[in-house]
């Protein structure tokens, strides 16, 4: 039984590590400059917050975003659900 367990744990740590540098590769957007009401994880929406809209990550997960051209990168907390426009990955706010 011991065994068994170790080996779902093996497999379970291996699929974080893959799952935690898998990259995309695509289009940010940015949410509007207005405040919205509330945001899927039930908080208000500040345009001054290093935050995010991401469909898949969970709820708090930091994201690196990289601009591919100038290589400059911030680091934003998933903390909403979208975007919802076509070839999007994330969604920014303003800052």
């Amino acid at each position: 039984m011991k065994h068994k367990f170790f080996l779902l744990l093996i497999i379970c740590f291996c699929f974080a590590l893959f799952h935690a540098n898998a990259q995309q590769i695509g289009i940010a957007s940015f949410y509007a400059k207005t405040v919205k009401s509330k945001m899927a994880n039930g908080q208000r929406y500040h345009k001054d917050s290093m935050i995010c809209a991401h469909r898949t990550h969970p709820f708090g997960t930091r994201l690196k975003v990289t601009h591919l051209k100038n290589h400059k990168f911030v680091i934003v907390k998933v903390t909403d659900r979208g975007p919802f426009g076509r070839g999007r990955i994330v969604d920014l706010s303003w800052s």
